[in-house]
């Protein structure tokens, strides 16, 4: 679903949409929800009109009165379940799954592309394109962040290293 655009029709408009047009939900076959965005906004704002009492102000306060033992279920969650956060924030800001960061784990024998030491290792990717190009130590990745991913400063820098 996250490389190819997948239609679908809306049970409420009767339209053909993009599946980007629609919200997430996971017990379908899909993912999808039945309705797309626009019709999921009519349908919530004509409930609210009618329920003027329910959910935004409920939902405002009780996020307000509850907030510590949200923030902490939260953080129990991703401490509970590690491996579906991280799949998670890997499919999110780089677009590779678990399996995919794994792989490279492998290929790169658990260390750094760069300095080759078994740090903990995060995904580098080009700012530019989103394209993931291995796995790098923090140190490593920081310092290619810090001279702005540009080969001429790469290259400056092994120069004055090398005086």
């Amino acid at each position: 679903m996250f490389g190819a655009y997948i239609m679908k029709k809306c049970i409420c408009c009767n339209i053909n949409k993009t599946n980007l047009e629609f919200g997430i939900k996971s017990s379908e076959k899909d993912g999808l929800n039945y309705y797309c965005r626009k019709c999921m906004e009519i349908k919530r704002k004509n409930y609210e009109n009618k329920n003027p009492n329910s959910v935004k102000k409920i939902n405002k306060n009780y996020y307000q009165k509850h907030k510590q033992n949200i923030l902490k279920n939260k953080k129990e969650y991703r401490t509970n379940n590690p491996e579906k956060c991280k799949e998670w924030v890997l499919k999110e800001r780089y677009n590779i799954s678990l399996k995919d960061y794994n792989k490279l784990l492998k290929n790169q024998n658990n260390k750094c592309k760069i300095c080759l030491k078994k740090n903990k290792l995060v995904v580098d990717h080009d700012h530019k394109t989103g394209k993931v190009r291995g796995l790098l130590c923090n140190h490593c990745n920081t310092g290619i962040g810090f001279l702005k991913e540009n080969l001429n400063i790469l290259k400056n820098s092994i120069k004055y290293l090398q005086q």
